[in-house]
């Protein structure tokens, strides 16, 4: 026979309750601004990297145009002019879609804390009840974060993958043993416009 007494679960109180939900709601912020933090690093390094990459092809090919090129370098400038602006136009996008998600994830932030802080009231008997309720909408908010945070991270990895192609072109242009040409640079031009599907002029 068990002579120890039967252990009672007792609630919370609600001071307990309460500052469990407000470590929830800290913790979940923290962990967005986090993710938005790293997120942003990343992505922001890569670009700066790519950018370098078509920079330094760029430069090469000039050289290699000084060299033995047949085209006038007046005329690959201007060329390469209408491909860095559509790479310029297309990076800022990128940067663009990026930032403004950034930005809501940081207003969802602060909402998680003010929604966690302000729209319980823990002296409710059905506290519990509330509380599971609460949860479960924030997860669906995050839910939904995280398919737009997949949306963003998928334009910018197509641009990357597009990118790289493109210096990747520019690159193998610097093995021509015959030169540069015209034709050269239009190529590059009409893989750009396929990539982000322009009409070629």
């Amino acid at each position: 026979m068990n002579n120890y007494p039967d252990t009672v679960m007792t609630p919370p109180t609600p001071e307990a309750a309460k500052i469990a939900e407000i470590q929830f709601a800290y913790e979940c912020a923290e962990e967005i601004n986090d993710s938005c933090r790293n997120l942003f690093e990343a992505i922001r390094n890569s670009l700066d990297q790519l950018k370098e990459k078509r920079t330094a092809a760029n430069e090469s090919l000039c050289d290699v145009l000084a060299k033995k090129g047949s085209l006038r370098k007046k005329d690959y400038e201007r060329m390469m002019d209408e491909i860095h602006a559509i790479l310029d136009e297309k990076e800022q996008d990128a940067r663009d879609e990026l930032s403004s998600f950034l930005r809501d994830q940081r207003e969802f932030a602060l909402m998680l804390k003010d929604l966690i802080l302000n729209a319980i009231d823990f002296s409710s008997p059905d506290l519990a009840r509330r509380s599971r309720q609460l949860r479960e909408e924030l997860a669906a908010i995050a839910s939904g974060q995280e398919e737009r945070k997949a949306a963003v991270v998928k334009r910018l990895t197509d641009f990357q993958s597009a990118h790289s192609k493109i210096v990747a072109h520019l690159e193998s242009l610097l093995h021509k043993r015959e030169g540069i040409g015209a034709k050269d640079i239009k190529d590059v031009k009409h893989l750009v416009d396929r990539e982000w599907g322009i009409k070629s002029n």
